[in-house]
């Protein structure tokens, strides 16, 4: 019967992420203002920024966005773990590729 059962409790969940952003994330091209000809390579977008400051702010924070299977998409998804976000909800395409866009920025960083 019934009480021959043995109650089997699942192992806990992670906590649930308090803030989801989704948007997509791009690899950035910086122009020096400092060394002609230089460019730093980041990844931006403005729901990746959002995500980023948010959860080093300490607020659970899970990013859902699609990338692509190249070395880019690979760092971007690694770099947004350790920054503790949430990847769970990240799709991945087998053919597509990251975005890239370029910026020029002063000497003291403004575009």
């Amino acid at each position: 019967g019934w009480h021959d059962v043995e109650l089997v409790r699942p192992a806990p969940l992670p906590p649930a992420p308090r803030l989801i952003c989704f948007g997509e994330c791009m690899i950035e091209l910086s122009a020096s203002a400092k060394a002609a000809g230089e460019w730093a390579m980041g990844f931006a977008g403005d729901s990746c920024n959002v995500a980023t400051y948010c959860a080093r702010l300490g607020v659970p924070t899970a990013y859902m966005t699609a990338i692509g299977k190249d070395p880019f998409s690979a760092a971007m998804r690694a770099g947004w773990e350790e920054e503790g976000i949430d990847t769970g909800l990240v799709l991945t395409h087998p053919s597509r590729i990251a975005g890239l866009y370029a910026i020029r920025v002063d000497a003291g960083g403004e575009r």
